[in-house]
This record gives structure tokens, sequence and C-alpha cells, in this order.
């Protein structure tokens, strides 16, 4: 059927509409500070769903750099889009949300598109070093970096941060990759009551929030987001009346608005938990661990589960979770781990997943093309699991094998590759029957919350606290009737 109302449901198509027309906006921020800023969109023709905020940061000095895996995104802490005052969708630990899902990207769009989008650094190629063959560091293709004749690689100044905003680039982050909604939405902003609005609270400025140094350093506070560099840019979209006398494009929809006009997407919910410290085990030893953290999603349509777990920053002593990567990163176990999920307390597999790489051929059946192909996360096994990476035997056993290790001895931003050595192991869960935008696509959860069962080996060299971070994709329900907007589940 060639409703007027597929207009609103991006890839949808409506024929014989007569021409179109795009207006660019460039929208200063309404509030702004170091905390927060906000934004008002137009009230104004029909939302293009490729909008983007401009970000820009100086650094307190020339030391400090930009997270590696995550770029500028580290700086986004929550993101929310505002109906009025109701919540249409948020983003909650948005900086580790967009360094999760960047690896499911495709590595070429990551080596070309990403880096110039936020400054991040993420794809690999075989590099031997003078007396070790075989390993890796950084691609000297991915644009933005700098291979020194040594094989060191720094980023190329033009996408270092500055100390001023003459001297800082500027990035961009797509309204899509922080709300679900505008995956799939038009938002028909000329015809709703209340104004829209975006939030973005960006991360407090401590030690591998914003910014990480470089080796030998000190972190250094005073790295701040730049008010004239952040502006969100719109595309609008407006029809012209072709035949006199005839209702317009808008008309049209506002009548079918008018009857009641239903649609479908996936909110964000999150949740943060830990794997508290425990005492050092001794060289070549082990303590196991095991968390049961229930995580909420009651009364919800959940469609996926994604899960981070990175070490914890040690914010008092101005120390990052790790000194290439900041704390946008996941890290599994340098032995081994089992992984289980309860949905109305009952087991989502039926044997706890107790390797990595049943792990990760569950987290890779979380997103996936319209065909029902998965995406599958796309790091390499080095970075996603620490096997064959650590000793075997003896009474070192359980530590980083510096000959068997992902990584080579090389240096990005003059720290350690060895820093990235495992820093891609996610987990997840997907309760879709296929990857399409339908209703009712995932589990319904009753009274019961998810609740999640997660042990792990703490070793010689991994026994600090690792903050767990958990995203529930769940569905919602917009019915726009009249010019106002009904969302099931907003706040």
């Amino acid at each position: 059927m060639n409703s007027i109302s597929n207009l609103l449901k991006v890839g949808k198509k409506v024929d014989g509409l007569g021409s179109q027309r795009c207006e660019t906006r460039i929208i200063e921020p309404a509030q702004f500070t170091q905390q927060a800023a906000t934004w008002l969109l137009p009230k104004t023709g029909v939302l293009d769903s490729n909008a983007y905020i401009t970000l820009g940061m100086t650094a307190a000095d020339l030391s400090q750099n930009l997270p590696l895996y995550s770029g500028i995104y580290g700086c986004i802490d929550r993101a929310v889009l505002l109906n009025g005052s109701e919540v249409i969708a948020q983003s909650d630990f948005a900086n580790h949300r967009l360094t999760l899902s960047s690896w499911f990207d495709d590595p070429s769009k990551r080596k070309n598109i990403r880096t110039t989008r936020c400054g991040a650094f993420q794809d690999y190629m075989v590099e031997n070093g003078t007396t070790i063959k075989g390993q890796y560091q950084l691609n000297k293709n991915i644009v933005g970096l700098d291979t020194a004749a040594n094989g060191n690689v720094v980023v190329n100044e033009a996408f270092q941060i500055g100390t001023t905003a003459a001297t800082t680039p500027e990035f961009r982050v797509y309204l899509s990759s922080l709300f679900g909604a505008i995956n799939f939405l038009n938002l028909p902003l000329g015809l709703i009551d209340n104004q829209l609005s975006i939030q973005l609270f960006w991360s407090a400025d401590l030690a591998g929030n914003r910014t990480v140094p470089k080796n030998t350093a000190a972190w250094t506070a005073g790295n701040n987001m730049v008010e004239s560099m952040c502006r969100l840019v719109v595309d609008l979209i407006y029809w012209e009346q072709d035949v006199p006398n005839e209702p317009t494009v808008m008309e049209q929809l506002e009548s079918e608005m008018n009857k009641g006009i239903s649609l479908t997407y996936t909110d964000s919910l999150a949740f943060q938990t830990s794997f508290p410290a425990v005492a050092q085990p001794a060289a070549g030893g082990i303590v196991s661990q095991e968390i049961t953290p229930q995580v909420g999603m009651s009364e919800q349509t959940l469609r996926r589960l994604m899960i981070a777990t990175p070490r914890a920053p040690d914010y008092a002593a101005n120390t990052p979770a790790n000194a290439l990567l900041g704390n946008y990163f996941s890290e599994g176990s340098q032995n081994g781990e089992d992984f289980q999920v309860f949905v109305n307390a009952t087991p989502l597999f039926a044997k706890d997943l107790n390797s990595d790489n049943k792990i990760y051929t569950q987290v890779s059946q979380c997103y996936g093309d319209m065909k029902g192909r998965p995406r599958y996360l796309r790091a390499p096994s080095g970075l996603t699991s620490w096997n064959g990476q650590t000793v075997i035997t003896g009474a070192n056993k359980y530590d980083v094998d510096i000959s068997q290790c992902f990584t080579n001895a090389n240096s990005t931003n003059t720290h350690s590759n060895r820093n990235m050595n495992g820093t891609a192991h996610y987990l997840g869960a997907s309760f879709m029957m296929d990857y399409q935008n339908i209703p009712n696509n995932g589990v319904r959860v009753g009274n019961n919350p998810i609740k999640l069962k997660m042990r792990r080996d703490r070793t010689n060299q991994s026994y600090q606290k690792h903050d767990v971070i958990v995203y529930g994709d769940c569905e919602r329900y917009m019915k726009i009737l009249g010019r106002r907007i009904y969302v099931s589940g907003a706040s």
C-alpha cells in the first residue's frame, strides 16, 4: 500500500509526491556548559535521518590525546531526544556504546570514514618485529596515522586535539548512532505541537574519559568542549505543490496523522555493575570470581543485550583504565570465563558459554541485515580473546606471553601496542527472530528481571576492578495522533 505515512519510515518510498526541496540548517546550542548542551530542533518540515552534531574539544596541554578506540565519542556520556519534557529515546554510557558498535562496522569504513568523523583508530596489519615475527600493529593505510621508520605509530597532527579552537579538529556524531529511533523514523517536525530537543551530557573531565596522556606525561584537567564548534546540522525536507488546488503533501500527511500513525523503533536501557577487585593471586595462580547481577528490563520487549567489561579507571590517582585506550574497551579473562543469561527465570543457553569462541559467536548474532545475515563483530581474535596470548605453564602461567601475543613491541602515540591485547572482548545475546524492524521481534520480559551469571578467572596480572556495562535494546511504539506524540515506555 502506497501510504503517505511511509514518508516517516526510513528506507520506505512513496510515489507521486512531486518535486522535493531540502533545506539545511546549522543550529547553535540553546544551552551550553562543560556538563551538558541542548539543541532545539526546528518546527518545520520533515527531519531527514542524516542529521548530525559537530564536536570540538581543546586539550589542557599538548601531551593529551583522544582515547584510541573511541576518539571524541569518549566525551559523550549520555544522549536524550525529548518531545517537550517527554523522553522519546535515550542512550546512557553512550561513549562505551559507540565504541562497542564500531566493531560491527566494515573495516574499510572504519579506516577511511570513522577516523575523520571521530578521530578513532582500530584496524591492524602484520608488522614483523626485529625478533618476533607475525605480530600486529595499526594498519599503515588508516587515514590519519603516520608510521616512523622504526615502526612506531603516531596520530597525524591534523587529527590531534589542540589547545585552542583554531588548532583543534572538528568531528561529528550522527543522531542515528545515538538514538535507535532516528534509524527508523523521519520525524515530521512541522506537524508536531511540542518542540523536540536533543541533550548531550558530557563525560566528566577525569583521567581516561575525554583524554589520555602521552607516555611519561601526567594526565591534566582542563580538556574542554568548545561551544562554537558544537552545532546541530539538519536537513529539512519539503514538497512543492505541483497541482494547484490539490492538498499539499504536508496536508495529506497531517490528515493521516489525525487518524493516527503507529511506528516501531528501538531504545536503549543501560545498567552498570562490576567485578570487584580481588586480592592479587600469586604468580601462576588464579581466583575464580562469579557475579549474578539482575539488570532490570522487566515488562520490556527485549531485542538484544550487549555487555562491555572494561577495567575500571583510578580517578583518585589520575590514572586511566588503559594508558592508550582510556576507559573505552572491553577486556576478558586471561584464563577462562562462563556466561549465562536468564530470561523469565529460564536460562537462554542450554549450557553456560564457557569459551571465548562461543561468546564471540553469540555476540556476533546481535546485528544483521534485512536478508537475515549477521554482521559479526569485526575484530581480530587477538582483541576478542586472550587464547594463545598467555604463558601456558611454569611459574608465570596466565601472564601475557610477549612472544605469542597479538601486538608487537612498537608503540602507538608513545604507548606500547600491547595495551591493545584482548581489548575487544564483548558479550551479547540476541532475542530476535530476524533483523527486521517489526513489532514483537524480541522476547517479552515479565516481572522477573533479566539476570546474568558471569564467572571469570582472575590472575596475577588481571585482578583489578572491572566495570560491567549492560545495554538492553527494547522495542518502543510511537503513535502520532493529531499533532501529539505518544511513546510506550517513555519517561
